[in-house]
């Protein structure tokens, strides 16, 4: 950051550069035009009183800073203020800053945290993980992997008996629902499933319509009906041929297997029939 001088003559002025009529050439803050000293910041003009107001002040001397400045988060520095607090040298080149505190590179790798498992200074963010301090490189080679997207959890997570998962990919394989604060199944895969979905996975299929038996919204237990080791809706429990739906509870719809086939009275009468005659056919 500097800032400029500038002469305005008699017919106008220049600044940054530019050209300017000498009562277009005003203050960005009281808007009033500037006949004498201006300076400028972040390539805006400033009047002497205004920028008075928002000129830096050097965190060491406390003295305002009217040439090159050094900032740091929210510090500014003269630069011949910023200084090693260890050796108290001007910093030049490369430095760094130390709990919060400007710092030489030679004192810098002295004070810095060291890696546990490489034993080099820490340049950078410094990670722990049970109680021992690691660089980046080193510290994803230790951090556990996500089963689900496969990538080291640095940040939150969610740990199960098992596995440990990134709180956002912690979600329903089949649905998609956020599981961080709701029941769960984890399958020896390491795949989640709400319990609905795992109902679903885990439940009979009916062998009519191939979708599976669960309990309705309201239902603790999903209605079935087995039958030639075969599972159906109870819906789904019809005659084969005619399409009548089954119930052994009611007369005329009682469920008359033929050769591993389910069939109403009057269907399996038929098909009965029908093997009859051929094998009267293959005997003649």
């Amino acid at each position: 950051m500097w800032y400029v001088y500038e002469t305005i003559t008699a017919d106008g002025c220049t600044a940054f550069g530019k050209v300017y009529h000498k009562e277009c050439f005003k203050c960005c803050v009281c808007k009033r035009r500037i006949d004498g000293k201006f300076f400028q910041k972040n390539g805006k003009p400033y009047c002497e009183k205004d920028y008075a107001k928002i000129v830096e002040e050097c965190c060491v001397c406390k003295q305002p800073i009217k040439g090159d400045c050094i900032e740091s988060g929210t510090k500014a520095y003269h630069p011949g203020c910023l200084k090693c607090f260890v050796c108290q040298e001007v910093l030049r080149g490369q430095y760094f800053f130390y709990e919060g505190e400007p710092i030489c590179e030679k004192d810098y790798k002295r004070r810095a945290d060291k890696c546990s498992e490489c034993s080099e200074p820490i340049i950078g963010m410094v990670y722990t993980l049970d109680g021992k301090n690691f660089c980046e490189e080193h510290y994803m080679g230790k951090c556990d992997a996500c089963p689900k997207c496969n990538e080291p959890i640095t940040g939150h997570m969610v740990r199960t008996e098992s596995a440990a998962f990134h709180s956002k990919c912690f979600t329903c394989c089949a649905c998609n629902k956020d599981l961080s604060h709701d029941q769960f199944i984890l399958d020896e895969n390491k795949n989640i499933y709400c319990t609905d979905d795992w109902a679903k996975k885990k439940a009979y299929r009916c062998v009519t319509c191939k979708r599976p038996i669960v309990a309705a919204e309201g239902q603790t237990k999903a209605p079935r009906l087995r039958a030639l080791g075969k599972d159906y809706h109870p819906d789904c429990f019809k005659c084969e041929d005619c399409g009548l739906l089954l119930d052994t509870r009611k007369k005329g719809q009682e469920c008359y297997p033929h050769k591993n086939h389910i069939y109403c009275l009057k269907c399996n009468r038929k098909k009965f029939s029908s093997d009859e005659e051929s094998s009267d056919n293959d005997e003649n």
